[in-house]
């Protein structure tokens, strides 16, 4: 026969199986899980914003005397070509590993959430000049979200005694 008891308090569920308990703890890494989807649309909304936007490049064509002829802008991937969306999808491929990461209720989620927020807060940090600082937003979003993720990680542990 199964009998068990069901909490919100502490986030946890404790079943009885013919004499036997077992604690299980649901949840808890939520937020973390939230805020590094948050981080991928943030991402995915650089991406996009980089790709499309026509002020990225802006100039003006003028005759030997000093008179404006024309004035011209360009979109990123006009200027450049479509190469540049390998560059552009890197952050993107960082975030969607990083969430995938959060759901991982483990230590090893939470390593590869911080490598991820470190590699995708490193880009954004060496293309600072051209494209980086559009990523900055999502780069700290998921560094949040590894943090907390190890506090939960932590506080689990001293839960269940693990040191």
């Amino acid at each position: 026969m199964l009998a068990g008891k069901w909490w919100c308090g502490d986030n946890a569920v404790t079943n009885a199986v013919k004499g036997r308990e077992r604690h299980k703890t649901t949840g808890g890494g939520g937020g973390a899980s939230a805020l590094a989807g948050l981080s991928l649309l943030l991402a995915v909304a650089a991406l996009l914003f980089l790709t499309f936007w026509t002020g990225y490049y802006e100039g003006e064509e003028v005759t030997a005397d000093g008179a404006v002829v024309a004035k011209t802008s360009a979109s990123l991937i006009e200027e450049n070509g479509m190469d540049v969306l390998g560059l552009l999808a890197v952050p993107v491929v960082l975030a969607a590993m990083g969430f995938l990461a959060s759901f991982a209720r483990s230590r090893v989620g939470t390593i590869g959430l911080w490598t991820t927020a470190v590699l995708l807060g490193l880009f954004g940090l060496g293309t600072a000049v051209t494209v980086g600082v559009f990523y900055w937003p999502a780069s700290l979003t998921l560094l949040t979200a590894a943090i907390i993720s190890t506090l939960i990680n932590r506080r689990g542990h001293q839960r269940s005694g693990v040191a």
